[in-house]
C-alpha cells in the first residue's frame, strides 16, 4: 500500500523555508567593551612603549580580528601609531584611547 503525505515537494519547500529562518543573530558578535593597556605611560622623550587593546563581547569573551584605532589625547606629550606604539614627545600627562565598533577605553 502506497501512502502520500502531501503534495510532491511540499515537505522540501517547508524544510527550505525553515532553514532560512534563524533566531540567532547574523554576522559577527558585536564588541561590547574595549580595554587598553600599556606597560607604562611614564617614559622619557623619544622613548616608546607598545600599547595593547583587547575587545570583548557582552559576556566578556575576548574577540579577535576586530579593527581598533588608537589615539593620544595630548599629541604634544605623546603620539600613537596605528600599530599602538606610543612615543613620548615632551614631558606631561597623556591619556591613550582605543576604540572599536563605537566602544572606547582609555589608559593614563
Amino acid at each position: 500500500m502506497r501512502r502520500t503525505l502531501g503534495a510532491p515537494g511540499a515537505v522540501l519547500l517547508a524544510a527550505l523555508a525553515a532553514a532560512g529562518r534563524s533566531d540567532a543573530p547574523s554576522g559577527p558578535t558585536p564588541v561590547a567593551s574595549v580595554q587598553v593597556t600599556a606597560p607604562t605611560l611614564a617614559f622619557a622623550v623619544g622613548e616608546s612603549v607598545q600599547a595593547t587593546a583587547t575587545t570583548s563581547d557582552a559576556r566578556a569573551v575576548k574577540l579577535t580580528g576586530r579593527a581598533v584605532t588608537g589615539a593620544s589625547l595630548n599629541v604634544m606629550v605623546a603620539t600613537v601609531t596605528p600599530a599602538g606604539l606610543v612615543t613620548g614627545v615632551s614631558s606631561g600627562a597623556v591619556t591613550i584611547e582605543a576604540a572599536s565598533e563605537g566602544k572606547r577605553a582609555s589608559s593614563r
